[in-house]
């Protein structure tokens, strides 16, 4: 049925040109059975209409080039700029050309595959030996990492007959989308013996790896270092000084990232919200020096060590992308 709907669209696309050579076999078999000039120059017209119609299109864009530029990076319903740089190398001037890309990270018209090349817009006229430049805005429709382009031109003026399109590689680049977050003005680690290990307050840099919390009698084997000289004095018998771990929390996120443990579809889907959930806790957490870690069960296993600052929550970020 699919193979069934191109052709019947091909022929759709293609029934002027079907038609225009109907036209003009007809002109020239009337013309062969009269003795006149006058049907002979109406199939010499259609003829010449023909050609302009399949020939012109290509003339367009023969010496055309263009080149698209970008960010990489993006998040959720943000609007990124693309310059876009459509250079005629010709001496005549070119007109009506079509820009045609693939950008299945923005929004596409309902029902269209999210693969398939779209026309972005139309260049009236682009002088001989110049260069048209201009801006693009889109916007990002949902997380994920996509393969832009590649970016062409096409036309089909004057009669529609034909489209010419010509694509290069040099329009292709990469496009992460990074899941949209909210902000969190405090989170409370529940379950944690100390304010410290629930995020309460922040170790310093550089603090010690361990808090004092009693004195109990002097073992052998104990660092001398360690004795309470005052209290070891008023008891009369040798006393050290005892200490607990401390060190500051340590947030561990473990999602469930399988395909089928999703449920919905697009920005509503129940992996959309984990990952925005996530990603709103990790930006705190790393942003606020919490050291964080990733793992994450799925067809690969994802796995991101502790860490914290800027660069742990990107290679967050890009761990599930």
């Amino acid at each position: 049925m699919a193979i069934i709907g191109q052709l019947g669209g091909c022929l759709r696309r293609r029934l002027r040109l079907f038609a225009l050579i109907g036209l003009t076999l007809v002109a020239y078999i009337g013309a062969v059975n009269r003795a006149q000039s006058l049907p002979w120059f109406i199939a010499a017209l259609l003829t010449a209409t023909l050609v302009v119609g399949l020939v012109w299109p290509h003339w367009l864009v023969g010496r055309l080039s263009v080149v698209r530029r970008g960010p990489d990076r993006a998040e959720e319903g943000e609007t990124i700029n693309f310059a876009v740089d459509v250079r005629n190398w010709g001496y005549l001037p070119r007109f009506m050309v079509e820009l045609v890309d693939r950008l299945p990270a923005f929004g596409a018209a309902p029902g269209a595959a999210p693969g398939v090349a779209r026309t972005l817009g139309m260049i009236g006229y682009v002088p001989g030996r110049s260069s048209r430049c201009f801006t693009m805005p889109l916007v990002c429709e949902k997380r994920g990492f996509y393969r832009l382009g590649p970016v062409g031109l096409a036309s089909s003026f004057p009669l529609g007959l034909v489209e010419a399109r010509q694509q290069r590689n040099d329009g292709v680049h990469c496009l992460t989308v990074y899941p949209a977050v909210f902000p969190i003005v405090s989170l409370a680690l529940r379950g944690a013996p100390s304010q410290i290990h629930r995020g309460g307050y922040l170790l310093p840099e550089g603090s010690g790896a361990a808090e004092f919390c009693g004195l109990r009698e002097y073992r052998l084997g104990d660092n001398p270092r360690h004795i309470h000289w005052p209290t070891s004095a008023r008891m009369n018998e040798l006393m050290v000084k005892q200490f607990e771990p401390l060190a500051s929390a340590c947030v561990h996120f473990v999602l469930d990232l399988a395909r089928g443990s999703n449920v919905g579809a697009g920005r509503q889907a129940t992996l959309e919200y984990v990952l925005r959930i996530a990603a709103s806790m990790a930006r705190f957490t790393c942003y606020n020096n919490i050291r964080t870690r990733l793992t994450g069960a799925a067809r690969r296993a994802v796995e991101v060590e502790a860490g914290s600052g800027a660069m742990q929550y990107q290679r967050i970020l890009t761990s599930w992308r």
